[in-house]
């Protein structure tokens, strides 16, 4: 099964990037206009990405020490930066690390980190999807994807997300009713379900959640304004932000190795579907994968200079 997953993943990089390589060369004048881009605002751009991993270490340790996890957020910003720094070479490589390393070396069981890792996951795109939801409604509530509203869509993926937690929450007690493999289905989130709750009954863990990624949502958008404009082409933020939700789910769920091909095609096709330009499109998913990349490895690497081995340890043995 992996093997096939890892042939399916590579396959589906090839085809991507034909189709894309294809569509370049069909359409080569749209795509000069990269050239118009500022190496100044580069800059900009991968020190806004690195804050925004910052942001997202310190919300994804808010969860992970709400299953128990105790550690300085010193120790654990250097796991997950270099976590994140694998994912980008190697799909859930990263994630495997730092499962390994806190089972380890903290002894964070396994099936905690998977529970925790799920519930980070699922609050962060549901919050991302509400932001978008709002900010499509406030400046530009007609917007379409190939005639369908997209406030509309966004609504029915926001039901769809919320209904099978509002479903394992009242049914909870219920299982001798529902048929065996409904009930393996729920055992299996039920521990999920019990740390969302634990999130959602913490006001000031959930407040903290939520400001910290409507400040993520407000650096992600004014990331993708900065390289529109750069191009000439300063779409609206809520094009922009519909652009960035598909972006970060896909990084959840990378379809291919670091997600070259599929952020770069789901950008073209969703820009064709909000008759705006492809190409541009196209331009900013390839620039802003390049510039994370760079961004994540110069952030890794004044981590490891900063937090070396040996403190790690230091702080490891002092909690012990």
């Amino acid at each position: 099964m992996k093997n096939w997953r890892i042939i399916l993943r590579w396959s589906l990089l090839s085809l991507l990037l034909f189709g894309i390589g294809r569509y370049i060369v069909t359409h080569l004048d749209q795509f000069k206009v990269i050239r118009n881009i500022n190496p100044s605002t580069i800059g900009l751009i991968l020190l806004l990405q690195a804050f925004t991993q910052i942001i997202a270490s310190f919300r994804y340790f808010t969860v992970i020490q709400s299953v128990g996890l105790k550690l300085p957020f010193s120790d654990w910003f250097r796991i997950f930066i270099y976590a994140m720094f694998l994912n980008r070479f190697y799909p859930q490589g990263g994630s495997i690390y730092r499962a390994a390393i806190l089972k380890a070396d903290y002894g964070f069981s396994i099936s905690n980190y998977v529970t925790a890792f799920a519930a980070y996951s699922y609050l962060d795109r549901l919050f991302a999807l509400v932001f978008t939801l709002l900010l499509v409604l406030l400046v530009e509530p007609g917007l379409t994807l190939a005639s369908i509203n997209i406030a509309f869509l966004l609504s029915l993926v926001i039901i769809a997300a919320i209904s099978p937690i509002l479903f394992l929450s009242r049914n909870q007690t219920t299982q001798s009713a529902t048929p065996r493999y409904v009930n393996k289905w729920r055992h299996k989130f039920s521990k999920i379900l019990n740390e969302l709750t634990i999130c959602v009954h913490n006001p000031r863990a959930l407040v903290t959640f939520a400001l910290t990624g409507l400040l993520t949502f407000s650096i992600t958008l004014t990331i993708g304004w900065l390289y529109f404009r750069g191009l000439g082409d300063p779409i609206g933020l809520a094009r922009i932000s519909v652009l960035n939700y598909i972006k970060t789910s896909l990084n959840t769920i990378p379809l291919t190795p670091g997600n070259i091909g599929a952020t770069e095609a789901a950008y073209g096709l969703l820009s064709a579907g909000m008759n705006d330009s492809p190409a541009n499109a196209i331009i900013v998913a390839t620039i802003n994968n390049i510039c994370a990349v760079i961004s994540v490895s110069i952030t890794c690497s004044l981590a490891l200079l900063i937090l070396p081995e040996k403190q790690n340890q230091t702080s490891r043995d002092n909690i012990h």
